[in-house]
C-alpha cells in the first residue's frame, strides 16, 4: 500500500507497518526549536551531534547561572563560621566540604551560587499522609508538585530570564492566586541540594542523583579476641568443664558396665560346664 502524504510516501509492507520513512527529533531551546537527531525505522535514533557538542550543551546550561544551593549545617560537610563585627554575609558564613565542592565545581562550570539552609534542617523525608516532601528533597521539588506548573518549571530550565518566564505565566489559564504561588515558588524553591545525604530508591523516585562523593558501608563492630599462649592442656578447651565431667562419667559408666557383662558371660559359661560333666558324669 503506498499513499502521499504531509510527511512524504506512505509506505507498509505486509505486515502492515509502516517503512521508508524518517522522523526528525528536535529539542525545544530559548530560541526555539532545534534539530538534535533522526530516527528511522532502519538505524533506529541517529544522533546529529558530537561528544564534543553533547558535553559543551551540558557546560553552557549552568554557564553564567546563579544557582539557589539548599544543604544542612553537619560538620565536617558544612558549618558556621565565627560570628565576626560586622557579621559575616552570603556564602561567607559557611565552611566545610560541600561548600568547596561546590565552589570547584562553580569555577569548572562557570556559574555562581547561593547557600540556602533547609528551614527545617532535615536530610528529605515524605509524608505518607500528605504525599509531601520536608527537608532538602523538599527544597528542591517545592512549588512542583501540580502539573500545571510544569510549564513553569520547563520554562525556568530553558534559560528565560525573570520578566520572560512571569510573562509566560500571565498568559497561561492560571487564577491570579496560582499566579502569586508560582511566582513565589520560583524563588523559593532550591535548583540543587549537597550535603550527605543518602541515596534511596524512595529519594530517587522524587530527585535525581549525581554519582556519591563518598561511600559507606554498615556493618556490625565486634572485639578481636587476643591469641592465647601455647598450653599443655589446650587440647581440653574445645569443651567446659561440666562436659568433660559428663564425658569421664559416661566413659566410666559403660567401662563398668562392659565389665560386668564380661564376667557374667564367664561365669554364665562356667555354669554350663558344670551342669554338662554333671550330666555325663
Amino acid at each position: 500500500m503506498r499513499q502521499e502524504g504531509l510527511s512524504g510516501d506512505i509506505v507498509f509492507d505486509e505486515e502492515g507497518r509502516r517503512v521508508g520513512f524518517s522522523l526528525e527529533v528536535l529539542e525545544l531551546t530559548a530560541t526555539g526549536f532545534r534539530r538534535v537527531a533522526l530516527w528511522t525505522p532502519e538505524q533506529r535514533f541517529v544522533s546529529s551531534k558530537t561528544e564534543t557538542q553533547k558535553l559543551e550543551e551540558k557546560h553552557s546550561i549552568l554557564q553564567g547561572r546563579h544557582l539557589i544551593v539548599s544543604s544542612r549545617i553537619g560538620a565536617p560537610y558544612l558549618m558556621e563560621k565565627q560570628p565576626t563585627t560586622p557579621p559575616r554575609v552570603g556564602n561567607d558564613r559557611y565552611e566545610g566540604y560541600s561548600l568547596d565542592l561546590i565552589t570547584q565545581i562553580s569555577e569548572i562550570l562557570n556559574f555562581t551560587f547561593e547557600f540556602k539552609l533547609a528551614p527545617d534542617g532535615k536530610y528529605g523525608a515524605i509524608d505518607e499522609k500528605t504525599g509531601t516532601w520536608n527537608g532538602l528533597v523538599g527544597e528542591l521539588i517545592a512549588g512542583f508538585r501540580d502539573p500545571r506548573l510544569s510549564h513553569i518549571r520547563d520554562t525556568l530550565r530553558l534559560g528565560f530570564n525573570t520578566r520572560n518566564a512571569i510573562a509566560y505565566i500571565q498568559e497561561s489559564d492560571f487564577k491570579c492566586s496560582n499566579v502569586c504561588i508560582a511566582y513565589e515558588t520560583m524563588f523559593q524553591r532550591a535548583d540543587l541540594a549537597i550535603c550527605d545525604l543518602t541515596i534511596t530508591q524512595e529519594r530517587q523516585s522524587a530527585v535525581d542523583f549525581t554519582m556519591p562523593f563518598m561511600n559507606l558501608g554498615i556493618s556490625i563492630l565486634y572485639s578481636k579476641s587476643e591469641k592465647a599462649d601455647p598450653n599443655l592442656f589446650s587440647f581440653l578447651d574445645p569443651f567446659t568443664v561440666d562436659v568433660w565431667i559428663y564425658m569421664a562419667t559416661a566413659y566410666l559408666g559403660v567401662s563398668l558396665t562392659f565389665f560386668a557383662l564380661a564376667r557374667l558371660v564367664i561365669l554364665a559359661a562356667l555354669f554350663q560346664f558344670y551342669l554338662k560333666k554333671q550330666i555325663y558324669a
